[in-house]
């Protein structure tokens, strides 16, 4: 189900024209930063369900910051796409 919404969330960006690869690297990322936030908030004595929780929300904010700024220099600098 996961390769399901990023293959809609491509399957958007590529109909609007803009061919975007930078979605796999953003997606690997966001796994490592996951894991890095849930490794050290359950060493630091936080129960794994808290975790998780903070992690993903951390994980979201981040990875949507991250699109929004490869977003904006798309859009407002004209950058291609395809990075």
């Amino acid at each position: 189900s996961m390769q399901s919404i990023f293959a809609i969330g491509e399957l958007l960006v590529i109909l609007t024209g803009g061919i975007d690869l930078s979605l796999g690297s953003l997606v690997a990322f966001s796994g490592m930063l996951l894991a890095a936030v849930m490794t050290k908030l359950v060493d630091g004595g936080m129960g794994v369900p808290e975790a998780t929780f903070v992690g993903i929300l951390v994980v979201l904010i981040f990875s949507g910051g991250l699109g929004l700024l490869h977003a904006t220099l798309v859009h407002h600098l004209k950058l291609p796409p395809f990075v």
